[in-house]
């Protein structure tokens, strides 16, 4: 959405505001709908959520302390499954980790 021309501002932070949710939301908490305030909440959220380097650590340090499971049921092997992907993921957003990279 940020990257589309086409919405105007209003239209922009108005999809952002209703796409957060947590911290993120309270970050933006009482800021007005307004052309004009658009590039100040992708400001505020660059400056409090965009530090790539605290989200890496953050994610292989969530990798590390994963909780093994007690059996071997196919439901728990999926969950822990699940979870991994999800950090996958994310290190891959961020550029850190490239797809089809064999690990070892």
């Amino acid at each position: 959405m940020h990257e589309n021309q086409c919405p105007s501002d209003v239209h922009k932070l108005n999809y952002l505001v209703n796409s957060l949710e947590g911290q993120a939301y309270k970050a933006l908490e009482g800021l007005k709908i307004r052309e004009e305030n658009y590039g100040m909440a992708i400001q505020l959220l660059k400056e409090r959520f965009g530090k790539t380097q605290h989200i890496i650590s953050a994610h292989m340090q969530s990798l590390l302390t994963l909780q093994s499971f007690q059996n071997d049921k196919l439901s728990n092997i999926r969950s822990i499954y699940d979870t991994i992907m999800v950090y996958v993921r994310g290190l891959e957003s961020l550029g850190f980790l490239l797809r089809n990279t064999a690990v070892y």
